[in-house]
C-alpha cells in the first residue's frame, strides 16, 4: 500500500477488484431482459390473437405461461443450483430462454406459442438465479474492498443483504 492510498483511504490495488463493475452490469442487464420480456408482450397480444385465431382465454395462457415456467423453474433451480455448478446452470437457462424464444417466434398455433413462453420462463428463473448470484458475489466483493461487511453487529448475516440485491 502506498502513502497516497493510505492517506485517501482507498485498499491497496491488490485487492480491488475489476470484475464487480461488469459483474452488476451482467446482472442488471439480464433482469432488464427478463422485465422487457415480461412488459412487452402484452402489447403485442391483441395482433397475436387475431393472426393466430386464439380465444381470450389462449391470449391469457401465452401471458401466463412465461411466469408459471419461471415460478416453477425458480423453485426446482434453487435446489439444483447448489448441486450443480454455476455454469451449468447458467448454460442451461441461456439455451432453454433462447430455444423457448425460438419455439414462441415460429409458432403457428397458440398451443406451440403458449409452449414456448414457458420454455422462455424456465430459462428466465436460471438467468435470475445466475444475476443474483453475481450481485451477491459484488456485494461481498465490496464488503472486501472497503473494509466494511454486511453482518449485523452480533457477526450474523444481515438479513437485509439478499433483499438489497433482489432490489438492485
Amino acid at each position: 500500500m502506498t502513502a497516497t492510498e493510505r492517506e485517501a483511504g482507498k485498499p491497496p490495488a491488490s485487492t480491488r477488484s475489476t470484475r464487480s463493475p461488469w459483474a452488476l452490469a451482467g446482472a442488471l442487464a439480464v433482469l432488464a431482459l427478463v422485465a422487457l420480456d415480461v412488459a412487452a408482450v402484452p402489447a403485442v397480444l391483441p395482433s397475436v390473437r387475431v393472426e393466430l385465431g386464439t380465444s381470450t382465454s389462449g391470449v391469457l395462457w401465452m401471458q401466463d405461461a412465461f411466469l408459471l415456467g419461471l415460478a416453477l423453474a425458480l423453485a426446482l433451480l434453487v435446489k439444483a443450483g447448489a448441486l450443480l455448478e454455476s455454469r451449468v446452470v447458467v448454460a442451461g437457462g441461456v439455451a432453454a430462454f433462447m430455444g423457448g424464444a425460438l419455439l414462441a417466434s415460429t409458432a403457428d398455433g397458440s398451443a406451440t406459442l403458449v409452449a414456448g413462453r414457458a420454455l422462455q420462463g424456465a430459462g428466465s428463473a436460471a438467468l435470475i438465479l445466475a444475476a443474483l448470484e453475481s450481485l451477491a458475489g459484488c456485494v461481498s466483493s465490496f464488503s472486501r474492498i472497503t473494509g466494511r461487511n454486511s453482518t449485523s453487529t452480533a457477526g450474523a448475516p444481515d438479513r437485509r443483504t439478499p433483499l438489497v440485491a433482489a432490489a438492485l
